[in-house]
């Protein structure tokens, strides 16, 4: 090759990935400011001042430690502390409309820096995460750039303030986003060769609504993939050219996915697959083992001490966050739904021509093949065995099908003539075209002003002072809009109807992550059919981008957290 051809395919390179990264950058953080506490929604949740201190006088009725011992830990040994445990909805106002996000600031909240103590008294947000994050508070709050203190109330009247911890988490969260593209358009363009190829793909990895809409979290799901994808990176170096050194990196970055996410432990079988496919001898292969194994270990032991210092209890805590059944048709629907269904079959063609045409490869991209096989395959198995389901939980597998589908197609497109090439291409700008949209309704909707908040403004303007409002349960403020609760007062009824027809409220506010995705099916049944109540208001919001609309109701309950559809209903004899 000459040094003209080179230093050209260097600059398209270059091109390729910078624009990865400023798309991704782009998308990825347009969106940081989704659902946090302000201003605006404090005058939903407070009327006044007063009310303010109401609420913080209730909190500060309870202990600091109720913080600490209503952790998943210690109850997993003290179930009957969470009586004590003070009431959440108490805390909407300075939690995001995301479920999850707060209870990483909880966690942090419950350390104690100055006595040396990083106890995070919980294990699902690993500390290869919670620490990076802690870190940085401390780090900006020394510039004064953030406020940290201990002091609620603070909080509570500059909501503003709180916010700026979500902004920080989801930003790092976006990095580790576009981080997994790059990786994936390394991947691909180390596997197969192939710059076009290596560029669709990661496109389509970076608009893929189950990407988009968790790289806008503060959560560790994104950032465990990023280590998953770096440790099947340096594994399929291995592959290629076998050396201890690239056997610990994987081994390590396995360590930090496990670090991050408990179930991301799963990742260690990469670099085992790796080292097998790579087998010489007996010796290499039991020194590869020891030394993956090791790193693996020592980084998850490093990232997170508390798990190994308080053993076995982490362990009796997680084995009450889910039990197991197998739900592989859940995840086979997750990935419909979280991919879009023409990407979707996409894949699933492109998988298949991948592995009819592995016998013709050359040995390398064989072995890398399989690995990426292995994967998918071992992943989608060990997550389906969790009753617990959410689509969240099978991201791993995303990054590795889009890759193994695209390799398949451009290798059929290699093999065909130049008039079905067009057809093949056209058919692979329609799915990248179709991803672009599916995945920028989502983001349309982080942009937009929130239906939760819509509905609050409709509520205090609508609903009079001293109004009795139902509810099944205490709100979450993911599942509710913003009330002010003492304005209004809340009649929860948990799932006895007769105990509503009773109390008679006059409005009774449920929305659909209530009435689809928990199991009181009776309770809403008869409520809906119910003669004494009917709805009045009913806030949503399509999902759509650039008039084409998109079908989400059959989608599972985190592709709802963004956009709950909200209903309000009325008692007859209030009208």
């Amino acid at each position: 090759m000459t040094e003209f051809k080179k230093s050209e395919i260097s600059r398209i390179f270059v091109v390729a990935l910078s624009l990865l990264i400023l798309i991704s950058a782009y998308v990825y953080m347009r969106g940081i400011r989704f659902g946090l506490p302000s201003q605006a929604l404090n005058t939903l949740y407070f009327t006044n001042k007063d009310s303010i201190q109401t609420t913080m006088a209730k909190i500060k009725s309870y202990t600091p430690e109720a913080t600490w011992k209503g952790m998943r830990v210690h109850l997993a040994y003290h179930p009957e502390e969470a009586r004590k445990k003070a009431h959440r909805n108490l805390y909407n106002p300075v939690r995001s409309y995301h479920p999850d996000e707060y209870y990483l600031i909880k966690s942090l909240s419950t350390m104690n820096p100055k006595k040396l103590n990083f106890n995070p008294n919980q294990f699902v947000v690993g500390g290869a995460y919670l620490y990076v994050i802690g870190f940085l508070f401390f780090l900006l709050s020394k510039f004064n750039l953030i406020a940290v203190t201990s002091d609620l109330t603070f909080y509570f009247l500059r909501p503003e303030e709180i916010a700026k911890f979500y902004i920080v988490g989801r930003f790092v969260t976006a990095l580790y986003g576009i981080g997994i593209v790059v990786l994936s358009y390394f991947i691909f363009k180390k596997t197969f060769k192939n710059n076009i190829g290596s560029f669709i793909s990661s496109l389509l990895v970076l608009f893929t609504p189950l990407m988009l809409l968790n790289a806008h979290y503060m959560y560790v799901d994104i950032p465990g993939l990023f280590w998953i994808m770096a440790c099947l990176f340096v594994t399929v170096k291995f592959i290629e050219r076998f050396s201890f050194k690239k056997v610990f990196l994987a081994g390590l970055f396995s360590g930090l996915a496990c670090g991050t996410k408990i179930t991301f432990g799963a990742a260690l079988i990469i670099p085992i697959i790796g080292i097998l496919l790579s087998y010489k001898n007996l010796r290499r292969l039991f020194k590869g083992l020891v030394l993956t194994i090791t790193a693996f270990l020592l980084f998850f032991f490093v990232t997170n001490p508390y798990f190994f210092i308080t053993f076995p209890k982490p362990l009796v805590a997680l084995s009450e966050h889910t039990g197991l059944s197998f739900s592989w048709k859940f995840y086979i629907s997750s990935l419909k739904y979280g991919m879009g269904i023409p990407l979707f079959i996409f894949t699933l063609i492109g998988n298949l021509i991948t592995i009819l045409f592995l016998r013709k490869n050359k040995l390398f991209e064989k072995r890398v093949v399989l690995l990426f096989l292995s994967w998918i395959v071992f992943f989608f198995v060990f997550v389906s065995l969790f009753s617990k389901v959410f689509s969240r939980y099978i991201l791993p597998v995303v990054p590795l099908l889009i890759i193994l589908g695209c390799s398949g197609l451009f290798e059929l497109l290699n093999r065909l003539k130049s008039a079905k090439k067009h057809i093949g291409y056209s058919i692979i700008i329609f799915v990248l075209l179709f991803t672009f949209c599916y995945g920028m309704s989502y983001e349309k909707l982080l942009m937009d002003k929130n239906i939760r908040t819509e509905a609050g403004e409709w509520i205090a303007k609508n609903i009079k002072q001293s109004s009795t409002i139902g509810m099944t349960e205490i709100p979450w403020q993911y599942q509710i809009p913003p009330i002010d609760e003492n304005r209004c007062k809340l009649v929860i009824v948990g799932n006895d109807y007769s105990a509503l027809q009773k109390k008679k409220p006059d409005y009774f506010i449920t929305s659909n992550i209530q009435y689809v995705f928990n199991p009181l099916p009776e309770f809403f049944n008869n409520l809906f059919a119910s003669q004494d109540y009917e709805i009045c208001k009913v806030f949503y919001k399509p999902l759509s981008f650039l008039g084409i609309k998109f079908n989400q109701f059959d989608a599972s309950e985190d592709f709802w957290y963004i956009n709950p559809i909200i209903v309000v209903l009325e008692h007859k004899e209030s009208e």
